[in-house]
């Protein structure tokens, strides 16, 4: 029996040994991180957001060289590809008057056998709107390496939070087709029935089908500018390089809307919704203004001899334009061609601090009210 317990004994401190080892040995496979290697690793994370939001000018090969030559991010392997989409994403944000800024907060640092496992809250914030939102919120999970190089993303997956809803402006969801999947805020439930005896809001009707190949997202950009009441059913073209226009979608009241952002004479960011009858004046408008500086000449020179287009009496004009979408200010006339104080019996100038006529006896004569600067033609 006393044998038999020391066998036991024995047996049970062999197994406590060999498990001590094997948890020592499990701790000893570790990458052991010096105080140097997490400054190191913190600062990488830093870095890659400013490469991310800014590139510092160049062709996306910060970027890149923030991640192993094999280095992947999500489904992108290799320091080319991720050069290239790094590369066209900040185009497309250029391109959108959009700036974004990445604000990873969060970072859990965990030495593995093979480098490190890290990981990170993301939300980032779009600065140029007015005012400034939260745009996309998420978490990164990394696998880091020490290279000669320094330390390196081996490969980062981003996973957006699925409880995740942006806090956009009216009517920027729209705007932006890489948001199409974060899930969008839902309808507020009335709690216990319909209180005040008000009945459920009528269901808004069907969207009105684009023309093959038209973009709805260019659809969406144009309509900015249009009223709310007016928007669902109006008709959207776009112009083209010969001042002609293709139609992006039939409407079914009489105006129209368009984006000329850019264009010759025009604010970056510029929306404009019409009468449909104004088109011809409209493509009369982009031709002469396309003439650089013989513009003004060409103008008058059209009001002189009869030639320029006139608009429908009594239509609106919709405006929204400033340098970028987020910094737009709105701005509607009426256009009333021939005005003028004996016809209508209104100022030629806002001096009395009323509604008044601008551009009086020309075509372009339209009614301004305070505060309102003066429109593109």
């Amino acid at each position: 029996m006393r044998n038999t317990l020391v066998a036991v004994v024995c047996g049970v401190a062999i197994v406590g040994a060999g498990a001590g080892w094997k948890f020592l040995a499990a701790a000893e496979s570790k990458t052991r991180l010096t105080t140097q290697d997490y400054f190191d690793i913190y600062n990488l994370y830093g870095i890659y957001t400013r490469y991310t939001d800014m590139g510092y000018g160049d062709d996306g090969t910060n970027y890149a060289s923030m991640f192993t030559p094999d280095g992947i991010f999500n489904n992108r392997i290799g320091r080319e590809a991720n050069k290239i989409a790094i590369h066209n994403q900040q185009g497309g944000w250029v391109r959108d008057n959009r700036s974004v800024r990445h604000t990873t907060t969060n970072i859990v640092v965990t030495p593995t056998a093979d480098g490190v496992k890290g990981s990170a809250y993301l939300l980032v914030f779009n600065v140029a709107a007015v005012p400034p939102f939260v745009e996309d919120s998420g978490i990164y999970e990394d696998w880091l390496v020490k290279t000669a190089e320094g330390w390196k993303f081996k490969k980062r997956l981003y996973r957006r939070s699925p409880t995740f809803s942006p806090g956009l402006p009216q009517g920027a969801p729209e705007l932006y087709s890489y948001m199409k999947g974060a899930p969008g805020p839902e309808p507020s439930a009335p709690q216990g029935g319909q209180r005040g005896g008000r009945a459920p809001a009528a269901p808004a009707p069907p969207a009105l089908p684009l023309e093959p190949g038209a973009v709805q997202a260019d659809v969406t950009r144009a309509l900015l500018a249009a009223p709310a009441n007016l928007a669902a059913e109006a008709t959207v073209v776009k112009w083209k390089s010969d001042f002609t226009y293709d139609t992006l979608r039939k409407g079914t009241n009489r105006l129209v809307c368009y984006d000329i952002s850019g264009l010759p004479a025009q604010p970056t960011f510029s929306t404009v919704c019409t009468s449909i009858a104004n088109l011809p004046r409209v493509a009369q408008n982009l031709k002469i203004e396309a003439m650089g500086d013989q513009r003004d000449a060409a103008f008058a020179a059209a009001e002189k001899d009869g030639t320029r287009v006139k608009p429908e009496y009594g239509s609106i004009w919709y405006h929204l334009m400033g340098p970028t979408r987020w910094g737009a200010r709105s701005h509607v006339t009426t256009a009333v061609p021939g005005a003028t104080t004996r016809t209508m019996g209104l100022p030629e100038n806002g001096s009395a601090g009323g509604m008044w006529i601008m551009n009086a006896g020309t075509t372009g004569a339209h009614l301004m009210t305070p505060g309102d600067a003066p429109a593109p033609r």
